[in-house]
């Protein structure tokens, strides 16, 4: 599996902010790696991508891959991972969050208040 990261160099958070941003990625790529890409799919290459941007002092993070999907319709009840991942973003970031999902792949994004930097 390759991962590529494409971080924007202006993003600056502080030391709370970047525990949970984080904890909220290692969830997200250890589901890619546990679930993206089942062991019989070998093409296209397994691919995720790890990106954070900036603008007018709201951050998005995305985690974006290309494996199989899943059905967020039919997700286990009380999934310990995605309710990490809800409570972290709006609770701790008070962010927003969206996650899609196709046989195509897997894209979560969060979105959070840049806190001005001391």
């Amino acid at each position: 599996m390759d991962i590529t990261t494409d971080i924007d160099p202006k993003i600056t958070v502080d030391s709370d902010q970047v525990v949970t941003i984080s904890i909220i990625v290692n969830e997200l790529l250890q589901n890619a790696v546990s679930h993206a890409f089942p062991e019989e799919q070998t093409t296209p290459p397994n691919n995720v991508l790890v990106e954070g941007k900036v603008n007018d002092e709201i951050i998005t993070m995305r985690i974006k891959d290309n494996g199989v999907g899943f059905d967020l319709d039919n997700t286990r009840p009380g999934s310990l991972g995605l309710t990490i991942i809800r409570s972290y973003v709006k609770d701790k970031l008070l962010g927003k969050l969206k996650i899609e999902s196709t046989t195509q792949g897997t894209e979560v994004s969060f979105s959070f208040d840049q806190k001005p930097q001391h």
